[in-house]
Formats: structure tokens, sequence, C-alpha cells
């Protein structure tokens, strides 16, 4: 047996069958609007034609031109919030270590906690946990977050950098590290983050939290549009899917900024 829930041309229905069709040749198609399928020449998408009309189109028959439709707003979200199976490791000298405790369910403030971790947050350390900001409202609320999540309070350092009006809010914690990668935060650099497994398997308002968090720090309001800037394309990517579940169509492009021209930034 095999189910899951897909979402068609005609809304989310769940699989009965699945079936090994061998090794084939993907492609990649992506739309003006940065959205992108990888399939199989064969794959069918429906398609709306340059003289208007619509219908199927194997993959690889498409072309520029081409209209692809692309499911809006689905709202389809996870369930899962239990997260009593943590185990937190043993530790070697656990009476020096500081008291903690940890959430056994997946709620919108976990969510917006991680949304501020992936936004400004760095785990690449040892079991260092560090959050550079400058905005104090921020710093406020994350330390608030640790308190209540975690019964940890971590104080806010300055740089030694005169110059830099960021501080860090840093700590060391085998324990809590260990339960940011049970929840899908690893210890990826600053390039390869992505979007917390607990987060993309979670209810609706677990998402919202965490899209919330994220704005806050790499949210920008223009003068036509709503915008946010990361350097990490694959985050990018993944948030514009997640806006798409919500039925909010955007657009992904590339950014260039003058002074860091060896790095690729990305707008959505």
């Amino acid at each position: 047996d095999f189910s899951i829930k897909v979402v068609t041309r005609d809304g989310i229905e769940k699989t009965s069958q699945n079936y090994n069709n061998g090794v084939w040749r993907f492609r990649d198609i992506t739309t003006r609007q940065g959205y992108h399928i990888a399939v199989t020449d064969e794959h069918p998408l429906w398609v709306m034609h340059k003289d208007g009309t619509e219908g199927w189109k194997p993959a690889r028959a498409i072309c520029p031109g081409d209209y692809v439709a692309i499911s809006r707003g689905p709202a389809l979200f996870g369930a899962q919030t239990d997260l009593s199976s943590f185990q937190p490791p043993k530790l070697w000298r656990p009476s020096l270590a500081k008291p903690v405790r940890f959430p056994r369910t997946m709620t919108a403030q976990l969510g917006r906690f991680l949304g501020f971790l992936v936004a400004d947050g760095g785990l690449t350390v040892g079991n260092r946990i560090v959050y550079t900001q400058a905005d104090q409202e921020l710093i406020t609320m994350y330390q608030r977050d640790l308190v209540e999540l975690f019964g940890l309070k971590a104080p806010a350092v300055a740089k030694s950098d005169q110059n830099n009006r960021a501080v860090d809010v840093v700590f060391q914690s085998v324990r809590i590290k260990s339960f940011l990668e049970y929840l899908g935060l690893g210890k990826e650099g600053a390039k390869e983050k992505t979007i917390p497994r607990a987060v993309r398997q979670a209810p609706r308002v677990v998402v919202e939290a965490f899209i919330r968090g994220v704005w806050e720090h790499d949210g920008h309001v223009g003068k036509n549009s709503l915008e946010i800037n990361l350097a990490i394309q694959k985050l990018i990517e993944q948030l514009h899917i997640m806006l798409l579940n919500f039925g909010i169509v955007s657009g992904v492009r590339r950014k260039k900024v003058k002074k860091y021209a060896r790095n690729s930034y990305w707008r959505l």
C-alpha cells in the first residue's frame, strides 16, 4: 500500500498505486515566475498553447511560449505536531549542565523560533548556538522564546567591532543542539540552510509562524511589492512554494549586489 495526498488538476486526491517505470532522463521546466518542476520526458503537464487551446502535453514537447498550469492555494498542510519521541543525549557530567526542558508539541511559537534561527542563527561550531541581531525588539523576542520553550536564559554579547551594532545571543547546549537536529535544523552553513522538516510536516498555523519569523529578519516592503531577499537559493525556492500553498503567487529573481559581486542573492 502506498497512499499519499497529491495536488492534481481536479484538486487534492490520494494515490492508489505506484509503479517503477525504470530509469529515465529528467528535464527541468522553469516558468518566468521561477516555478520549476523536474519530470521525465513522457510526464504530461496541462498547458495552454499560443493559440489559446488547452490540453495535456508531454514534458519533452513543452517549449517557450507555452503556459503551464500551476496549482494555486491547495492548502495542503501537514498534521504532525507530536515531538514526544525525542530523546536527549546522555551527558558525560550531567551535574555541570544547565537544566533545560524540551517542547513536546510543535507549536506556532516553536515555528517562529525556527524561523529566527534559519534567518540569523548559526549552528556550525560544536554545540554552540548563536543568534546575531541588531534589532532590540527581535533580540527580546528570541530571548523570551528561549525561556518559554527551553527554560534557558542567554545574554546578548556585543561584538568586538565597535562599528557593528549587532550582538550575539549565544549559548552552548548539546541537548538543545540535538533537539534542533531532530526537528531538521542541522549544522548547515549559511548557504545550505533549508526549511526544517518539522515545519514542512506541520499544520498551517506553524508554517505561518515560521514564514513570519523569516520575514521579520529578511522581509522588505517596497513601493509596489513585498520582498524577501536571501543568499540561499534552495530556501528561497522552498518559501516560493510555501506561499503558493497559501494561494500567494510570487516570483523569484536573481539579485545583483554591487558590493558582493561574487555572491548570488535571490529576491522573492
